[in-house]
C-alpha cells in the first residue's frame, strides 16, 4: 500500500472513531459498538495541557506559542543525523568501508501545527544549515553525502491512520480503581484472544485460581558478621500471561501484644532493594535483588507484602515475602580472645598512664632563672679569629684594640653590597675578602 491510498489527517479528524463516537457502521448495514484507543485520549489530553501552558507563557512574554524558546529545538534529532552523516562520510573518504545506513525520525508538519509549533520564527535547525560551517561540510562530503543520503525523507507526506476496536458485552469502558479490575479476564484484546494473568514468584505461580488466603516465599540469609561484607538473594518475576503487570510494595503488618501498652521502637532496617513501583511485560524475567549488612549478631525478620495491578490473586489472598536472616560470628572464639586482648591492654595502658601521672604531679621542679651570657670584643675576636684545637686552647692572634679598630675601617672599603655592614671579628674571611677585590682592580686596570 503506498501512502497516496491512506487517508490524509483532515480526513482522520472528520472520522467519527477519532472523535470517539460509540458506532460505526459495517458491511452488513448494522452497527457495531466501538470504543476510542485509549492512547487518542491520551493525546487529547496532553494536548490540552500543552495548548493551556502555551497560552499561558505567550501573554505573559507577549511572544507566539512557536516562538516560545521551549519549541525552538524541535529539530535537534535531525542536526544529530546529519551531523552522523558528516562523520560517516569522513569515514568513506578515509578509508574502504561498507556504506552506513542512517534512521531519519521527523514528525509532520501538520502535526506541529496542531502541538502549537508552528508557525514560527525562530528555528534552530534551519539557523543550523545556514551556518558557514554547515555549508562548508556540505561541500566537503558532496560526493559522500550523495552515497549514505540520496535521498532526504520527507516527513510532511507521512500521513496517519487511525482505528478503532470492537467493545464486546463485559469490556468495561474505564477502570479507575482495582475494583474495577476483577473483571479484566473477561476482556478480549483487538486479536481476540483472552487476557491471561499470571505470574510466578520464585516457586509459586500467582493466578485467578488460587485458593490459598495468604502465601508467603522466604528469603534465607546466612550472614557472618566478621566478613563485613553484603549478602544478596533475589525475588524472580517471570510473566507467564500475555498482559503487563505492574507491582509494588507494602510494609505487611505483624501481630504484636500490648501493642497499646509498648511504646514503640525506631527500627532501624538491615534489609535494602528497590521500593518503587515496576513492572513487568509478558515474557519477561525480572530479578530483583534484596541485600542484607549488619554490624551486630542477631536474627532479622521483615514483612512484605507483594500486590499487582491488575490484581491477580482472590480479594482475600495476598503475598508475603518474608525476609529472614541469620547473622553470627563465624569464628566466635578468635572474636573472645581478641577482645580479651584488648580489654587487658586497654587495663594495662590505663594503669601505666595513672601511675605515670601520680608521680609527675609528685614531683616539685627548682624554678631557676635563665642565666644571661654577655661576650666583649676581645672574647668575640679570639673565638672567631683562632682555630679551634681541644688540645692547645691558646687563641692563633691576640686581641688589640688599636689594630681591630683599624681592621674594621679597612672592612668597610673592602665590603661588597652582599656582605654584611659590620665586620664579623674574622681574620680568614676578611683575608679572602680582600684577595678578592686585589683581583678584580687588577681587571678593572688590564681594561
Amino acid at each position: 500500500m503506498s501512502f497516496s491510498d491512506l487517508p490524509s489527517l483532515s480526513n482522520l479528524i472528520q472520522h467519527p472513531i477519532w472523535k470517539g463516537s460509540c458506532s460505526e457502521p459495517t458491511l452488513n448495514g448494522k452497527k457495531e459498538k466501538l470504543s476510542t484507543d485509549p492512547r487518542l485520549k491520551n493525546w487529547h489530553e496532553w494536548m490540552k495541557k500543552r495548548k493551556k501552558m502555551h497560552l499561558r507563557l505567550a501573554n505573559l512574554i507577549k511572544r507566539d506559542p512557536g516562538n516560545l524558546l521551549m519549541n525552538t529545538a524541535e529539530e535537534v534529532r535531525q542536526i544529530k543525523e546529519q551531523k552522523t552523516a558528516f562523520e560517516y562520510s569522513r569515514s568513506l573518504q578515509d578509508q574502504d568501508c561498507e556504506v552506513p545506513s542512517i534512521e531519519s525520525i521527523g514528525v509532520p508538519e501538520e502535526i506541529m501545527v496542531e502541538k502549537d509549533v508552528m508557525p514560527r520564527e525562530r528555528n534552530q535547525y534551519t539557523t543550523w544549515k545556514e551556518s558557514a560551517w554547515y555549508k562548508k561540510k556540505c561541500e566537503e562530503y558532496k560526493v559522500a553525502l550523495s552515497i549514505i543520503q540520496p535521498h532526504k525523507p520527507d516527513f510532511n507526506m507521512l500521513q496517519i491512520r487511525g482505528c478503532g476496536f470492537l467493545q464486546t458485552q463485559n469490556q468495561t469502558q474505564e477502570l479507575p480503581n482495582e475494583e474495577k479490575e476483577e473483571n479484566l479476564p473477561n476482556v478480549l484484546h483487538s486479536s481476540g484472544t483472552k487476557l491471561n494473568l499470571r505470574l510466578a514468584i520464585n516457586d509459586f505461580v500467582m493466578t485467578r485460581d488460587s485458593n490459598q488466603s495468604t502465601r508467603k516465599v522466604y528469603l534465607m540469609y546466612d550472614y557472618d558478621v566478621s566478613k563485613s561484607g553484603v549478602e544478596t538473594r533475589y525475588v524472580t518475576l517471570k510473566n507467564l500471561g500475555n498482559a503487563t503487570i505492574h507491582y509494588y510494595w507494602k510494609s505487611a503488618e505483624i501481630l504484636q501484644y500490648f501493642k497499646d501498652l509498648v511504646t514503640p521502637k525506631q527500627h532501624n532496617t538491615a534489609f535494602c532493594f528497590n521500593k518503587k513501583e515496576g513492572l513487568v511485560i509478558p515474557g519477561q524475567t525480572r530479578n530483583i535483588p534484596i541485600w542484607f549488612e549488619t554490624n551486630s549478631a542477631g536474627v532479622y525478620v521483615e514483612h512484605w507484602e507483594f500486590h499487582t495491578r491488575p490484581r491477580i490473586l482472590p480479594e482475600n489472598a495476598k503475598v508475603v515475602i518474608v525476609l529472614h536472616a541469620t547473622a553470627e560470628f563465624a569464628n566466635l572464639e578468635e572474636e573472645k580472645e581478641k577482645l580479651k586482648k584488648e580489654i587487658e591492654n586497654s587495663i594495662r595502658n590505663r594503669l601505666i598512664k595513672d601511675t605515670l601521672s601520680s608521680v609527675f604531679s609528685n614531683v616539685q621542679y627548682n624554678k631557676r632563672k635563665p642565666t644571661i651570657y654577655a661576650y666583649n670584643k676581645k672574647e668575640v675576636f679570639e673565638a672567631m679569629s683562632g682555630k679551634y684545637d681541644p688540645v692547645n686552647l691558646q687563641p692563633k692572634y691576640q686581641y688589640n684594640k688599636e689594630v681591630v679598630r683599624e681592621l674594621q675601617r679597612f672592612y668597610k672599603t673592602v665590603r661588597r653590597k652582599t656582605d654584611p655592614k659590620s665586620w664579623n671579628y674574622n681574620i680568614h674571611e676578611l683575608r679572602i675578602l680582600t684577595d678578592a677585590t686585589q683581583r678584580r682592580n687588577e681587571e678593572n686596570m688590564q681594561r
